[in-house]
């Protein structure tokens, strides 16, 4: 009878300990990240350089987890191009590694985390795989850094957030002098209308002259069409050592830039201005299963210092959900430089996400 009871008594205790494993299960959740962006297409003129075929554009692979009240995980890796190898080549980044937790109105995360600088305009905008958003494209700022950040969303119209990074982006994660401060609002008036503005002090370890950025964003989207501005600035200076030959070359705009003492020295500094602003408009109509979308950029930068890559950009396509897991957008697009010829290209953009 005693041994009876006894196995009676192991099987109750396997199948509360079965039962309370599946409650810790599903508890923990987790889920696979895999997204590649591909394209074809072909540039007009054709040279040397530029010219058509097939490109790997990015790769994400990684994964998620969720657990406890709130707690969640993320660890992706980024596999892209970079300007420091050959173009034919791809460097794998880890571009998060973080930990997250979150209720109904506030949120922690903290690692290599994702920055606040144009995550709402990303998703706004919906096609990172045909094009970047404007300061992801023209390197206003980075997707990720190192670092911590926070938001909260005291009612539900209006949402802050604040963020302290390296201020390097996720491919330099070395530490040096100075951070990345950042803080951003979101407003929501009314359903579908988001405003957004979003501003930064970089302290530049490179540099003694603080960088500053600043963006405001206004968006419209409902389930047939959607509309979007932003403006985006930067506020930047370059301090140059010039020897005494460098300074009797300087044109009459950039003397005046010196001051008195400087002028009266043999070697002196000469503050280069380096702001740039820029403005992007996007927008698309839903028309049956498929979006027209179209896209408008304007790049400068003040006195003209970065003219060889000031111009505007002008895209238009239309986007197809080839199944769950597969999008696809043919378009067209034009980059007309400040100085120089317009250069069109013809695309098809893919994008497999699970």
């Amino acid at each position: 009878m005693k041994r009876k009871c006894f196995i009676v008594a192991i099987a109750l205790l396997a199948m509360c300990s079965a039962v309370r494993g599946q409650t810790e299960k599903k508890k923990f959740e987790f889920k696979p990240i895999a997204t590649g962006m591909m394209s074809v297409g072909a540039n007009f003129p054709a040279d040397s350089k530029v010219g058509y075929g097939f490109n790997l554009d990015r790769a994400y692979l990684g994964v998620e987890g969720k657990w406890g009240k709130g707690w969640s995980f993320k660890f992706v890796a980024d596999c892209g191009k970079s300007s420091a190898v050959d173009d034919y080549q791809r460097i794998v980044y880890i571009k998060n590694a973080l930990v997250q937790w979150k209720s109904d109105r506030f949120s922690v995360r903290a690692g290599l985390i994702g920055t606040n600088v144009f995550g709402t305009q990303e998703k706004f905008w919906g096609r990172r795989y045909v094009m970047k958003t404007f300061q992801d494209e023209y390197k206003f700022g980075s997707s990720a850094d190192l670092g911590a950040a926070i938001e909260w969303s005291p009612s539900r119209v209006v949402s802050l957030d604040a963020i302290i990074v390296n201020g390097e982006g996720f491919k330099k994660l070395q530490i040096e002098r100075g951070l990345l401060y950042g803080v951003g609002i979101t407003v929501k008036p009314v359903e579908g209308l988001t405003l957004r503005a979003y501003g930064d002090l970089n302290q530049k370890p490179d540099d003694s002259t603080p960088k500053k950025t600043l963006n405001a964003m206004v968006g419209y989207k409902n389930q047939t069409f959607s509309i979007a501005v932003e403006g985006s600035f930067i506020f930047d200076k370059e301090t140059q050592t010039l020897t005494e030959t460098q300074t009797q070359t300087l044109t009459q705009t950039e003397t005046e830039t010196l001051t008195q003492t400087q002028t009266q020295a043999q070697s002196q500094s000469q503050i280069l201005n380096r702001n740039q602003s820029g403005l992007s408009a996007y927008g698309s109509v839903k028309v049956g299963k498929c979006d027209i979308f179209a896209r408008y950029d304007l790049l400068t930068s003040k006195n003209n210092w970065n003219k060889s890559k000031d111009g505007s950009m002008a895209l238009a396509g239309v986007g197809i959900d080839l199944c769950k897991y597969v999008k696809m957008a043919p378009n067209v697009k034009v980059w007309i430089p400040k100085e120089g010829k317009a250069t069109p290209s013809v695309n098809v953009n893919f994008q497999f996400a699970l």
